[in-house]
């Protein structure tokens, strides 16, 4: 055995040698032709506040804070979030939602912030729950106006601990860091999306900026009490792409939460075996929708083929090599844009397969939830996938290996038991690992300061 060209202690071990060489190359070559001088990254104070209700310009925290006439008063909880769902809009986080209309449930009182300096400064409502939308100026008067019990964010950025920074020192509220993927990730896991040199230099120096960020804020003294992940698997990749060594006491595994109310399992006809459903984005190469159009090409053309049906749902500028690909074929409907969860919902039930390929997931929420109503996921063990679906409960393939999905599928149509047994399967898994009391219970706990 020869001895390994790159040091796997220093890099870590998510990453090819081809893989680490051509990062470096490109990174360093970047690096060379970049002119201009680094800026400074230290968080700054914003502006203080004297009295919000007195100054015009806070008119949105004051309606916020004044909404349905309730008291403001603690123990309350904040939620803030780089995007919130608006009718029309369902798809902005809409896992964020998820969580907070959980909490709500639960009996916590909890206010939410859509945090983002491109958002218009307002108040809306989105099913039941009232949102501030806005930046730094309203939730620094928010914080200013408001004690909270915890603050726990999601998707978090530099503007955002700019914000935060500063309360932080003289009311140190117990802060919550929900980090999900696109938040901190190296340029190399979405190295698929890049097509030009102008990309690749955009790619990596915001690879550059969040690696500085990460460090500062991981090594603050202000650091966020908890660092929450999704998956073991994306707590050691996030670590390791932002070269940041987080205190394992502060690290939290705690999957998306998987509403098994709303995503019911009932036992499936064996017939749903030739129905197979795509209802999720296209938007990034690491979908896989080049896979999934490989997979169905195999599929219409076997020995099964006529008595398949294949339903497509979603949008993405990689959407259209389904229609491509199958627009002509009665056996295939496809459906561009987004629908609701509900309406997804229903879609499980009418379904027995999930096609649902992948390049990288730090978890993958559409798939479990298709699991949760029994339908058995087509996907390829990458990434975090093996933390949540087997050949158990799913047919489970090599990276790019189209033909290994298809031949997982046909064993099924050709085994109706088999793809009964693992259709429940599926959705027992996806309720032990996602439901409740394993996602929402544990960050009410860490929220009310009862975890272990």
């Amino acid at each position: 055995m020869g001895i390994p060209l790159i040091p796997r202690t220093f890099f870590g071990s998510h990453r090819t040698d081809d893989e680490l060489l051509t990062a470096l190359y490109l990174e360093n070559l970047y690096l060379r032709e970049r002119n201009e001088e680094q800026t400074s990254d230290i968080a700054l104070k914003p502006a203080g506040i004297d009295n919000v209700a007195d100054q015009p310009e806070y008119f949105e925290v004051r309606k916020f804070l004044s909404r349905d006439g309730r008291a403001r008063v603690a123990p309350r909880h904040l939620v803030i979030a780089n995007d919130y769902p608006d009718y029309g809009k369902e798809y902005g986080n809409g896992f964020v939602h998820r969580r907070v209309r959980a909490y709500q449930e639960a009996g916590l009182s909890v206010d939410v912030v859509l945090f983002n300096k491109r958002a218009p400064r307002r108040v809306y409502e989105y099913d039941g729950v009232t949102v501030l939308s806005g930046g730094a100026h309203e939730l620094n008067g928010l914080l200013t106006s408001q004690t909270y019990k915890s603050i726990s964010a999601h998707f978090f950025n530099r503007e955002m601990w700019s914000t935060l920074y500063h309360h932080r020192r003289s009311r140190p509220t117990p802060l919550h860091i929900f980090v999900h993927g696109y938040d901190a990730r190296h340029w190399l896991r979405r190295r698929n999306d890049i097509h030009t040199y102008g990309e690749l230099r955009i790619a990596i120096e915001r690879s550059n900026a969040l690696r500085r960020f990460w460090t500062e804020l991981s090594t603050s003294p202000l650091r966020p009490d908890s660092f929450v992940f999704v998956s073991k698997y994306w707590s050691e990749v996030m670590q390791e792409d932002m070269d940041v060594s987080i205190d394992a006491d502060r690290i939290r595994i705690i999957h998306n939460f998987i509403d098994g109310e709303l995503f019911q399992y009932h036992p499936k006809p064996a017939e749903q075996r030739f129905r197979i459903l795509w209802a999720r984005s296209a938007s990034a190469r690491h979908y896989g929708a080049d896979i999934g159009v490989k997979v169905l090409r195999q599929l219409l053309t076997s020995r099964h083929g006529e008595r398949i049906e294949a339903t497509i749902v979603g949008d993405g500028q990689y959407f259209n090599e389904f229609d491509e690909a199958f627009a002509s074929d009665p056996r295939v409907s496809i459906r561009r844009g987004f629908i609701t969860q509900n309406a997804i919902a229903e879609l499980h039930q009418t379904h027995g397969l999930f096609l649902v390929p992948s390049r990288l997931d730090t978890q993958g929420v559409s798939r479990d939830e298709a699991m949760s109503s029994g339908l058995v996921p087509l996907t390829n063990g990458v990434a975090a996938i093996p933390e949540f679906v087997d050949n158990t409960c799913g047919v489970v393939a090599p990276a790019e290996d189209a033909t290994a999905m298809a031949k997982g599928a046909l064993q099924l149509m050709d085994n109706p038991q088999m793809f009964l047994s693992r259709s429940e399967a599926a959705s027992l898994r996806a309720r032990r690992q996602s439901g409740r009391t394993f996602t929402i219970d544990q960050e009410i706990a860490i929220m009310e300061g009862t975890s272990q």
